[in-house]
């Protein structure tokens, strides 16, 4: 897994995480959010929609395996609105 930590200030907002998918927001980087946000919040569960951009799906998968790989269980809602 590798992405470019200078990207973290441009696409890290307040409330939300924003950028290019596939250019700045890449499939490492949701593995690595997905796998941070389990190992510092210690849930065991969690639930992620994705909506309809095409880029979703891949970036939803690797989030989920991110996700997954800390231990904690996904409920998968698929596309929400």
């Amino acid at each position: 897994m590798t992405f470019d930590l200078t990207i973290i200030d441009r696409v890290f907002k307040n409330y939300d995480i924003r950028g290019i998918a596939e250019t700045e927001i890449t499939e490492d980087l949701a593995f690595a959010v997905g796998n941070s946000f389990v190992r510092v919040l210690g849930i065991t569960t969690c639930g992620v929609g994705q909506d309809a951009r095409s880029s979703s799906p891949k970036l939803t998968k690797a989030l989920i395996a991110g996700i997954r790989a800390a231990g904690c269980e996904v409920i998968d809602f698929g596309m929400v609105s």
